[in-house]
C-alpha cells in the first residue's frame, strides 16, 4: 500500500480542534470503499496526516476525460458509494459532502473510495440531525439548504449522492446550466428542485436517480433501499456477462474476477498497449486533428511520424527500458493530445473508462522520461573538452587589478509565450486574453488550467471549492476567484 502524507499547519486552520476531531472520526473507519487514514503526527505547528493513497484520480478528473459514463459504469459506481455510504450511516455518520470530487477511483481496478471527512458530523443519542450550514451548494439538498429548525441527517447524503448519479450519466455538474452556484441553491431551497437527469437514460436508471430526490427527507430512500434497487441489479448482471469468460462458474467467482480485473500494472499496461494497436488508425486520425487545431510542428507525413512516436512509446509501455525513449522527437504538448484521443477510443469502446486515469499516469512518466533522454543524449553530442596540461602556480594567478571589471549584465529573457490549451481555439483566446488582462495568470498558470480542461465557460460556472482543488497557489485562487466574480456580475447583471 502507497501512503499519501497531507501536511495542514495549525496556523492556517481556524479550529484546530475541529481539525483533530476529523482525523479521529476518520481513523475508527475501516470499510474497502472508504479512504483509510493511517494516522498522524504533530510536530512544529503543523499536522501530518497519513492516509491511503488511491492510484488514479476524483470522479470528477474522470468525467472530464471521458464524458458522460455508460449506464453499467454508472450502476456498478453508484453500488461501492452506496456501500460506503451506508456504512457511515450505520456508524451514525453524516458526510454532508458527497460529490464527484470527493470520490476516489483507483485507475486499475476501478475501485470506489469517500474521501474528504472535513464537513462529517457523528449523530449522538436520539438526535439524528444536525443544525449547521455545510457542503457543495450544487449537491445539497433541500433541508440542508433551507437549515430548518428540525436541521438534517442521514437523508441529505443520498440527495447528495442522486446528485452525483446524475453527473455521471450526464458528463456535467448539476445544474450547470445555472450561471452561479448561488443560483442552484435558491432553486434547490426555494423550489426544492433536483438537477435534470437526462432524456435518454433508461426508465431504471432514471426511476433510481429520482428515489434519492424525494423533497421529503423522511420518504426518501435509504442507502440500504438503493442498494436493492433494479437498476444496480440489472447492471451487475450485465457486467457478470460481459467479463464471463466460459466454464460453470457462479456469480460469486464472477463477482470476484470483476474485482481483481486488471489490478495489476503489468497486466493493465498490456491492455492498454493491445487498445493502441487495435484502434491504431482511429486513434492516429484523433490524434493528429488535435495537433492540428494546435498547429503542431508535426509536417508532411504526420501519419507516419505519429505511427513511429506511437510504435516507440508503447514497447516504453510494456518493457520500461529508458533507451528506448532516446532520441524521441516530441514533446508535452503532443503527449498531452494523445491523451485526449485514447479518452475519446475509450469513451466510444466497452472497456473500463477509468484506464483512462491510468494512462494518464503513464503519459505523466512519460513526460519525465522523454525530457530525461533528450537531455541525454544532447549530453552525449556534446565534443569532449581538449585536455592541456594544468597551469602553473605562477600562470594560474592572474595578475593584481587596482579596478575590479563591472559584470556585464545577463541577456534579456525572451518573453515566455502562451500554450495552447486543451480547448478550441476560440475558447484558447478568450482564456487567454481574459486571463492575462483580468485575472493576470501567468503562462505556467494558465497552463495549469489548460491540463485540467478549464475554459472560459466552465470558469464561470465553477465553484471556489473546485479552484482551490487545482495545483495553484492560494493567492493565485483568490485573485482568479475575484476575476471570475466580477465577470459574472458584468455577464449575469
Amino acid at each position: 500500500m502507497k501512503i499519501a502524507v497531507k501536511e495542514i499547519s495549525e496556523d492556517r486552520v481556524p479550529h484546530v480542534q475541529a481539525l483533530h476531531e476529523e482525523i479521529r472520526l476518520q481513523s475508527r473507519l475501516h470499510h474497502r470503499n472508504i479512504v483509510g487514514l493511517l494516522g498522524s503526527v504533530s510536530e512544529a505547528g503543523v499536522v501530518k496526516i497519513f492516509m491511503e493513497q488511491v492510484p488514479g484520480g476524483s470522479l470528477t478528473a474522470l468525467i472530464k476525460r471521458v464524458g458522460a459514463l455508460r449506464e453499467d459504469t454508472t450502476a456498478h459506481y453508484s453500488h461501492q458509494i452506496l456501500q460506503g455510504l451506508h456504512y457511515l450511516h450505520e456508524n451514525r455518520i453524516v458526510h454532508r459532502d458527497i460529490k464527484s470530487d470527493n470520490i476516489l477511483v483507483n485507475a486499475y481496478s476501478g475501485l470506489i473510495k469517500i474521501t474528504d471527512f472535513g464537513t462529517s458530523r457523528r449523530l449522538r443519542g436520539f438526535h439524528n440531525a444536525v443544525a449547521t450550514f455545510a457542503g457543495t451548494f450544487r449537491y445539497m439538498s433541500p433541508e440542508a439548504a433551507n437549515l430548518g429548525d428540525e436541521g438534517y441527517g442521514y437523508p441529505t447524503d443520498v440527495w447528495s449522492f442522486g446528485c452525483t448519479a446524475v453527473e455521471m450519466v450526464s458528463g456535467q455538474p448539476p445544474f450547470s446550466e445555472l450561471a452561479t452556484p448561488q443560483a442552484a441553491l435558491f432553486e434547490i431551497g426555494m423550489y426544492r428542485r433536483h438537477p435534470d437527469i437526462p432524456n435518454g437514460c433508461s426508465e431504471a436508471c432514471r426511476n433510481f436517480c429520482l428515489r434519492c430526490f424525494t423533497p421529503e427527507p423522511g420518504r426518501r430512500a435509504t442507502c440500504a433501499q438503493l442498494l436493492a434497487d433494479r437498476f444496480l441489479a440489472d447492471a451487475a448482471n450485465q457486467l457478470i456477462a460481459l467479463h464471463q469468460q466460459g466454464g460453470q462458474d457462479g456469480p460469486q467467482a464472477s463477482r470476484r474476477r470483476i474485482l481483481k480485473l486488471y489490478s495489476r500494472d503489468c497486466e493493465l499496461r498490456q491492455r492498454l498497449c493491445d487498445l493502441l494497436q487495435q484502434d491504431r488508425q482511429r486513434l492516429i486520425e484523433y490524434w493528429s486533428e488535435l495537433l492540428a487545431a494546435d498547429g503542431s510542428a508535426f509536417k508532411a507525413d504526420v501519419t507516419a511520424e505519429l505511427s513511429k512516436l506511437l510504435d516507440r512509446l508503447s514497447a516504453y509501455m510494456l518493457e520500461r527500458r529508458p533507451e528506448q525513449l532516446r532520441g524521441l522527437q516530441t514533446n508535452a504538448l503532443a503527449l498531452r493530445r494523445l491523451g485526449q484521443a485514447v479518452a475519446k477510443i475509450l469513451a466510444g469502446s466497452r472497456l473500463p473508462p477509468h484506464w483512462i486515469l491510468a494512462f494518464d499516469a503513464l503519459l505523466e512518466e512519460l513526460r519525465g522520461k522523454v525530457g530525461a533522454a533528450s537531455a541525454a543524449t544532447s549530453a552525449a553530442q556534446l565534443p569532449p573538452m581538449s585536455q592541456t596540461a594544468p597551469l602553473s602556480t605562477a600562470q594560474s594567478t592572474p595578475p593584481p587589478l587596482s579596478v575590479p571589471p563591472s559584470p556585464l549584465p545577463p541577456p534579456p529573457l525572451p518573453p515566455p509565450t502562451l500554450p495552447a490549451p486543451a480547448v478550441s481555439r476560440s475558447d484558447a483566446a478568450d482564456l487567454a486574453e481574459w486571463a492575462a488582462t483580468t485575472a493576470g495568470l501567468s503562462p505556467a498558470e494558465l497552463l495549469t488550467l489548460a491540463d485540467n480542461d478549464w475554459d472560459l465557460d466552465s470558469l464561470m460556472h465553477c465553484d471556489k471549492e473546485d479552484l482551490r482543488r487545482m495545483p495553484l497557489r492560494s493567492g493565485v485562487v483568490s485573485r482568479l476567484w475575484r476575476a471570475i466574480e466580477q465577470r459574472r456580475a458584468s455577464v449575469f447583471k
